[in-house]
């Protein structure tokens, strides 16, 4: 059998109520475990970090406190069944925690290059992203005599 990979796509912005707190949360809308790093500028360098472990329909909160660094880049994935949330941003990660100063040269400074999306806060101090499963991929194979739907 076929393993089955999953496409993944955040589909969602959630703008969450008026609270005291401003944070930046991310909801794992999935069955699986999903791993995320975060990227964002702060004295003019760029830092990555993570990985911030999410379980399956919990959220976790990312960034605490008010969304100054905007924009934030965000990369995740599911390691157990191959699918990726991803844009065309790159930044270092590593295979553990880590916190990286700089997005050049990852290879060179003993580090992984990972494609990150971009998502901006617009002045909000609180907000919520979902991620969530698009499809199922690879579809299973038909027999030669029945059509595609």
């Amino acid at each position: 059998m076929k393993k089955r990979h999953l496409v993944l796509t955040c589909i969602a912005w959630l703008i969450s109520s008026a609270s005291a707190s401003a944070d930046l949360a991310l909801c794992n809308r999935t069955e699986n475990e999903t791993s995320v790093a975060l990227a964002f500028r702060e004295n003019h360098m760029w830092t990555s970090a993570g990985w911030w472990v999410i379980k399956p329909d919990t959220c976790k909160t990312i960034v605490k406190g008010e969304l100054l660094k905007s924009p934030y880049f965000i990369h995740a994935s599911q390691h157990d069944v191959g699918g990726t949330w991803q844009g065309s941003e790159l930044f270092c990660v590593d295979k553990g925690s880590f916190t990286v100063k700089g997005r050049q040269n990852c290879e060179d400074r003993g580090f992984e290059t990972k494609k990150f999306f971009d998502i901006e806060s617009n002045g909000r101090s609180n907000l919520s992203l979902d991620l969530m499963p698009l499809a199922n991929l690879p579809r299973p194979d038909l027999p030669p005599d029945e059509p595609a739907h």
